[in-house]
């Protein structure tokens, strides 16, 4: 018994020396932390002490004793005076599908640098108090111009071919028959290291900003250089082929059509080309005209024997030399006896996918075809894709049979899914040359499913619809934000306009919200009132409206802000339909900066690109926020101008940002109209003086432009309705789908 209270007493000591050393190591470590700040000022000095917030100094500055606290607790050898990156930059480093993104702290992140609340009671700070007299005059005079369908103002595509080559164009296309148009379309051209050719087929639905993509992602991507030709599905489609020199074919299909169904975008000489030539019978729908032109073409090449590469045009390839990648896998023998490899659903992976397939050319393919065309042509309301799936088992189950010489075996029937064919299940015929090896490519290869998931093994993304023939808009959209989406670019590198690859102070050109949560429109933070943003649907329609118009007046590209909501990020294109602003601006999507793609090769120093900018309004006064380009992260050159006219706050706000210097010429302009939760009442609607031309186009896009998909009548409910990111599916875009909002209580007078 002594002997354990001896160890006890032992112990306890021990416990006791040990917390004695901890303390006194503490209070050693604290006492030389402050020497070694020892020249911080005396208002330092009693903050550190207090506990108060450095209410003197800069954010940047705050931030970097929060990061000498960290370090030293967590004792790292790193660098105190390491440059924290500006909050913006969240934007480029995390995409909305990443919530953990800075909580992983892969890169830490000065908080954002103007304080509102803080710097208007501070009494040493200095305020300019006026603008030069040209800014204060200068009244902004604002049209708007509507862009061409491909916002050729603002995109270098290639030149248009001359009017001879393209009048011949529209007469090959227009004037010549299917198979003679598919026939010199063939023997101009070339064929790919693999014997190959590839096609596609396309409305104007995809064409219209797709067409210079696509021919491009199928020459520098996939290597058909000379090899890639397109299918049109309405008259539209050929006539933007031949303006630029695409080879086109157009199929019957579309050589008999209403008057009234394909050329209402044209201009009127390019309609009186074609109008002489496609009067006639009512065309087929457009799932008609898809459905039998896809069988059609494929039938049609494997009877010539050529072999080929056929995807749909919202097929998005990300990795080069696919054809060689797949070609490579396996025994390199076996892969020369398949007939057809098709994709499969991502999520089914024993179910094809007919949006991607590759075929040989051989008497069981032209079978095989010819029979998917004859059954789609009696059967034209069933779903091409089953229709081909049906098939593919009867030929696979014949020729498992035949090679087993299995006679009691019964045969595939087509009455195995009678209700999805349409009107009913036709006879079930027999093959005769039923397919030898068909094979579908792993499921990852060709990531097709509403929610595609791009692995390492992926060649291309699919996004699909919950309605075949549906959302191409937002199928687009899904392709741009997973970073699939090819962008064009000008074959130039001096002027280069693309959509992702620009350069020079005239192309290369954005706007784009800041704030001070996650570079993102939060719809649950406080700012200036009890409320704040805090599910406030106006403000974020007012805030929309000040964007697009300085998007628009300072001939720059709005990239779209992420929402941040109760429970997640959101895109906000599932809630604004962005049709209604497409005349107005043009758009990038909320990950655009996330994309490699978007840098241009010379960037070096991502942070001396960006200006911000804010309008607050604190203590019944406006005033204005601004760090210019090229200031040093860590020390930012913050200026402050508290406007005396504050009749015309955003005029003054505007005209500095496109007169000054190191706002006006820099590529990425990031603005924050923060006032818009506390008095837009009165910028907007009870102005002290009639409007100028500015707000007057701010209402006007706010009231008559902007457009939302709303729940219940709500578009918060809507936002929130759609829950993450990565659940968001083509489907969700509210392109076309758009209300205009309630008008708001009074409207301006007129100017």
């Amino acid at each position: 018994m002594m002997s354990i209270m001896s160890n006890r007493r032992n112990k306890n000591r021990i416990i006791l020396i040990a917390t004695c050393c901890s303390c006194l190591l503490s209070l050693t470590f604290s006492y030389r932390w402050l020497r070694g700040h020892s020249q911080d000022t005396a208002p330092a000095q009693v903050a550190l002490n207090s506990g108060l917030e450095l209410k003197s100094f800069s954010w940047t500055n705050s931030s970097e004793v929060t990061k000498m606290n960290e370090d030293d607790n967590t004792k790292t050898n790193s660098s105190s005076t390491e440059q924290l990156r500006p909050n913006w930059r969240i934007a480029f480093d995390c995409s909305a599908y990443d919530i953990m993104c800075v909580s992983a702290k892969r890169f830490k992140y000065a908080r954002y640098p103007f304080n509102f609340q803080e710097d208007r009671n501070n009494v040493n700070l200095s305020w300019k108090t006026s603008l030069s007299s040209d800014i204060l005059n200068n009244d902004v005079k604002l049209q708007y111009e509507s862009l061409t369908d491909t916002f050729l103002s603002l995109n270098e595509y290639p030149l248009v071919v001359s009017k001879d080559a393209y009048e011949k164009c529209l007469i090959q296309a227009l004037k010549n028959s299917y198979d003679t148009q598919l026939d010199t379309i063939l023997q101009s051209l070339g064929r790919h290291s693999l014997d190959l050719i590839a096609f596609t087929i396309s409305d104007y639905d995809y064409a219209h900003d797709m067409i210079h993509d696509v021919f491009q992602m199928s020459r520098e991507l996939l290597e058909f250089r000379d090899s890639f030709f397109m299918v049109a599905l309405d008259v539209e489609t050929v006539e933007l082929a031949c303006r630029y020199g695409y080879p086109i074919v157009a199929p019957p299909a579309i050589l008999q059509r209403d008057e009234n169904s394909a050329d209402s975008r044209m201009n009127s000489d390019n309609k009186n080309n074609m109008n002489a030539t496609t009067e006639g019978v009512k065309s087929p729908s457009l799932h008609d005209r898809v459905q039998l032109t896809k069988f059609l073409v494929s039938r049609d090449l494997v009877r010539r024997r050529i072999n080929y590469l056929f995807y749909e045009m919202d097929i998005w390839w990300i990795q080069s030399s696919p054809l060689s990648f797949l070609m490579a896998k396996g025994d390199r023998a076996r892969w020369e006896k398949v007939d057809i490899f098709v994709s499969a659903h991502q999520d089914r992976p024993y179910l094809s996918n007919i949006g991607v397939y590759l075929v040989f050319a051989n008497n069981k393919t032209e079978e095989f075809f010819s029979m998917c065309y004859q059954l789609l042509a009696k059967q034209p309301k069933t779903f091409d894709q089953f229709v081909f799936q049906e098939v593919w088992e009867l030929s696979v189950s014949t020729g498992v049979a035949i090679d087993n010489n299995d006679t009691t075996t019964d045969p595939y029937s087509f009455n195995q899914h009678p209700r999805l064919w349409k009107p009913k299940p036709p006879a079930t015929p027999s093959l005769k040359n039923p397919l030898e090896y068909a094979f579908l490519w792993d499921s990852n290869f060709i990531a097709a499913q509403e929610f595609p998931i791009v692995t390492e093994d992926t060649l291309a993304i699919h996004p699909l619809s919950s309605a075949p023939l549906s959302n191409p808009h937002g199928k687009k959209m899904i392709a741009k934000e997973l970073g699939a989406w090819y962008g064009f670019h000008s074959p130039t590198t001096e002027f280069a306009a693309g959509y992702y690859r620009r350069s020079g102070t005239q192309n290369r050109r954005y706007l784009m919200l800041d704030s001070k949560t996650l570079g993102a429109y939060s719809m649950i933070q406080a700012a200036g009132t009890k409320w704040g943003y805090w599910h406030d649907v106006r403000s974020l329609q007012w805030t929309l409206a000040i964007l697009v118009v300085f998007a628009r007046q300072m001939s720059r590209i709005l990239v779209l802000p992420k929402l941040v909501m109760d429970r997640h990020a959101m895109f906000l294109w599932t809630g604004l339909d962005l049709k209604s602003i497409a005349s107005l601006v043009e758009v990038r999507e909320t990950n655009f900066f996330h994309n490699a793609k978007s840098l241009a090769e010379s960037d070096t120093d991502i942070d001396k690109m960006a200006a911000r900018t804010a309008l607050v309004f604190v203590e019944d006064q406006f005033k204005m926020f601004g760090i210019p380009a090229g200031s040093v992260p860590s020390e930012p050159n913050i200026e402050r101008y508290q406007f005396q006219h504050n009749s015309t706050p955003m005029d003054l706000w505007y005209q500095f940002l496109t007169l000054t210097p190191g706002y006006n010429d820099t590529e990425l302009l990031l603005v924050y109209p923060e006032f818009v939760t506390t008095v837009a009442n009165k910028v907007f609607l009870r102005p002290a003086v009639p409007p100028s031309a500015l707000v007057t186009q701010i209402y006007d896009v706010a009231q008559h432009h902007l457009r939302f998909c709303l729940v219940e009548n709500n578009v918060w409910k809507r936002f929130d309705s759609m829950g993450p990111a990565s659940s968001v599916k083509s489907s969700d875009d509210c392109y076309g789908k758009g209300e205009l909002l309630p008008q708001l209580r009074r409207r301006l007078p007129d100017s």
